[in-house]
């Protein structure tokens, strides 16, 4: 069962979420101990029933079968105090079946934002988010921001492009954000600009790529837990918290992306298209343009 969202879950803090999770989870590790308190309770009452009645057919006396006894319940016991902890018993599932993100993912990612966000804006940077990627191990492919900045021409340069290939990617998939000039005494790349993510947008963002890719996802979320010091107390997040593979609506959703980011580059190419030839247009001299027939002048 997964926690129902408490009144003003939307406007509190991360620090107020992950407290309210962390009750939530708490109660059911202890109804989960008391149930085991229990089951073991009434196994220790069918050995003693059984040792009580035919303890010559175990071989050897009742009191020497009591320590035998102990010690098995001592080892049933190291595992389960093992995973106690390692906090195992503290984290639920951080997505639904169909890849749509817990309040427990939320409140994670809620987190990882206002350590990363350390001015308090309220929005992250390309390069923030390129270095979070980084953290959790993203291929450099996968890296859109880092992976693209090649060289423009004057007056343009490298980040310019990085922007603006991170910019078409969030606008594919409709990830929230804001767009800033990175440098207002240059020229903008047309269609460019520097975008900045939300925290809904972040938490969107996150949860396409854990949900998409959730062996990555595994090793990546437990090692920024350890880089940025999010949620200690929780211990390692296990495997089996995520899903056990890409579930097919995050398919299909990179699948309708994929389309609308096909489209938008083809727009993109017209556009520029048409762009260099008014520029080519622009540089025509008096004397080309005089001679141009669309440009004759009459004597009279």
């Amino acid at each position: 069962m997964d926690p129902q969202r408490p009144p003003g879950w939307a406007s509190a803090t991360p620090a107020q979420q992950q407290q309210y999770i962390q009750q939530y989870q708490y109660q059911q590790y202890q109804q989960y101990q008391q149930q085991q308190q229990q089951q073991q309770q009434q196994a220790q009452q069918n050995h003693q029933q059984h040792d009580q009645a035919s303890p010559q057919q175990q071989g050897q006396p009742q009191q020497q079968q009591q320590p035998q006894q102990a010690q098995q319940y001592q080892q049933t016991q190291q595992p389960q105090q093992q995973q106690q902890q390692q906090g195992q018993y503290f984290w639920t599932p951080l997505f639904e079946p169909d890849g749509t993100p817990e309040d427990i993912f939320e409140a994670l990612m809620k987190a990882f934002f206002s350590v990363l966000d350390q001015q308090n804006t309220g929005y992250m940077a390309p390069e923030v988010l390129s270095s979070f990627l980084d953290v959790q191990g993203f291929r450099l492919n996968d890296n859109i921001w880092k992976s693209n900045h090649r060289q423009m021409p004057p007056p343009f340069h490298p980040v310019d492009n990085a922007d603006f290939e991170l910019k078409a990617a969030y606008e594919a998939w409709y990830f929230e954000h804001r767009v800033v000039s990175r440098a207002p005494d240059r020229p903008l790349l047309p269609g460019g600009g520097m975008p900045h993510l939300t925290p809904a947008g972040f938490t969107s963002y996150m949860a396409v790529e854990s949900a998409g890719d959730p062996e990555l996802a595994f090793r990546g979320i437990n090692a920024a837990l350890r880089a940025y010091g999010v949620w200690a107390e929780m211990g390692p997040l296990p495997r089996e918290m995520l899903p056990a593979m890409m579930p097919p609506q995050i398919k299909a959703r990179m699948d309708q992306a994929a389309l609308r980011s096909r489209a938008a580059a083809e727009q993109r190419i017209a556009s520029q298209q048409a762009y260099e030839q008014m520029a080519a247009e622009g540089r025509r001299g008096p004397q080309d343009l005089a001679a141009d027939p669309r440009y004759a002048h009459r004597r009279y």
